[in-house]
This record gives structure tokens, C-alpha cells and sequence, in this order.
């Protein structure tokens, strides 16, 4: 909401003037931005959940290169995307696939298209490099309303994705082939995430189930890079581990 006048100066003077404008608002407010010519004083929603992201990642022993690569950033709108992608193989081609997959698709959500278009424009392009060069990749992308909690994951060809809810354990899984291998839309799962919620999403090196249940169900809610580089540690671990891992940690709580 914009506030406009020739002074807004004496507005913001005092010392709890946002509480009391979101008082007068009923919502609570934030990110007051005053305009060089204090003409203008903009006042944002803040959300009522925020969401803290973990990552831990280890290229497959002998490569300089992990060939995941995973991203995430907030919208104006108070959504959370997460984005996470597999290149076939390892190394430095898996690493440009994921990277094209995973850049393509933020710059389009960043662009303000909804979620499972940017998936299938992304699966597109991909579809079209592979016309020249073997290019796939498996995409998770999860997007999370951070007013509501109404949560949306997308999935081409990527591992299961596992939530906390509740004290309940659940797995995410999709049925389409990885990104560039055929023309179809995503794979959509939905849900809501309240506070407390948790999730992990995985590469296919780190896809450990019972490392994962075992950390997930455990988890504090404190430390998500700890949960991510726990999980990490575990499904190193197991035996006839021979590829890229990549763990990504999602913890939601309230606001106090």
C-alpha cells in the first residue's frame, strides 16, 4: 500500500509508527520504503510464515565438477521458489544441462510466469538442445505461498521429495522422464505447509530414504544447513555410492 503527502517525514518519526500503522491496516506491515522526495512512503504485507533454506552438495568422487545445481529466491508476492536440477551423467556437461534447466526456469518465475508454464516452457527448450547435443536433466521446482502455506511441487524425472507435516513422514514422487526427453507437463503435487513443516529434496546420488526419514523426523527446526549436510553425511556413507549429491533443506515457521 502507498501513503502519499508532501511530508511523510513526521510519520515515520516516532518509534513504533509501523506498529501503529498496522494496527490501523489490520495486517502487519513491513519494508516501509521512503521515496527520495518523501512524497511517497510504501508499506508491504509481511508474511506470516518465513521459510529458511539448507543446502550441502558433493561432486561424484573423482569429477571437479557436481553436476546438480539448485537455486531459490522469494517473489514480491511472498513465494519461495526452490529450484533443484540433475544433469545427466556428472560433471561439467551435467553441470551446464542443470544449469541451463535452472536458469531458464528462474528467469521466467522472476518474469512473473506461473509455475508448471515456466516448467513446460523450460522442458521446450531443453527438448530443442537436445536436437544438437544429448541434453537432459531432471527439475524439481517447489513453490511455497509464505501467506497461506499452499504449496506446489513440479517434477520432471527428478528423485522423491520427502515432507514433514505433523510429525507425519511423506514422499513426493513423479512419473514423468527428466527434462528434455519428451513433451508433456510436469509432474504437480499440492499441499499445504504450516509452521513446523519441513522438506528435503534430493538429487538421485543422495536419494537415502532411511537417512532422510531418520534427520527429517528428528529435526529441530533450528539448523536447516545442518539437516542438509546430515543427510548429505549419511548417503555418502552408504555403500555403491557413485554420483552427484545434493541435499536441499526447507524449514517453515511463524512469525513471532
Amino acid at each position: 500500500m502507498d501513503v502519499g503527502g508532501e511530508d511523510l517525514r513526521a510519520l515515520t518519526s516516532g518509534k513504533d509508527w509501523l506498529e501503529g500503522m498496522s494496527a490501523a491496516a489490520q495486517v502487519r506491515l513491513c519494508r516501509s520504503t521512503l521515496q527520495p522526495d518523501g512524497g511517497v512512503l510504501s508499506l508491504y504485507q509481511e508474511e506470516p510464515l518465513e521459510a529458511s533454506v539448507g543446502i550441502a552438495a558433493l561432486e561424484k568422487e573423482g569429477s571437479r565438477a557436481n553436476g546438480d545445481m539448485a537455486t531459490w529466491f522469494k517473489s514480491q508476492e511472498g513465494i519461495l521458489y526452490v529450484i533443484m536440477s540433475d544433469g545427466m551423467g556428472s560433471g561439467g556437461e551435467a553441470a551446464d544441462d542443470s544449469g541451463t534447466a535452472v536458469g531458464i526456469a528462474e528467469r521466467l518465475l522472476r518474469a512473473g510466469i506461473e509455475p508448471e508454464c515456466a516448467m513446460s516452457i523450460m522442458n521446450s527448450a531443453m527438448m530443442l538442445k537436445n536436437e544438437k547435443n544429448m541434453a537432459c536433466a531432471s527439475v524439481d521446482l517447489m513453490a511455497l505461498n509464505l501467506f497461506t502455506g499452499e504449496t506446489s511441487m513440479y517434477k520432471y524425472g527428478a528423485a522423491p521429495s520427502y515432507l514433514r507435516r505433523k510429525d507425519r513422514l511423506e514422499t513426493v514422487k513423479g512419473e514423468s522422464f527428466a527434462a528434455g526427453l519428451e513433451s508433456r507437463a510436469p509432474d504437480v503435487t499440492r499441499m499445504t505447509l504450516g509452521a513446523g513443516s519441513a522438506a528435503v529434496i534430493v538429487s538421485d546420488g543422495a536419494d537415502c530414504p532411511s537417512a532422510i526419514s531418520e534427520k527429517l523426523m528428528s529435526f529441530d527446526g533450528v539448523s536447516v544447513k545442518a539437516l542438509a549436510s546430515e543427510i548429505l553425511e549419511k548417503a555418502a556413507a552408504e555403500p555403491g555410492r557413485r554420483d552427484d549429491m545434493t541435499v536441499l533443506a526447507v524449514s517453515v515457521t511463524g512469525r513471532e
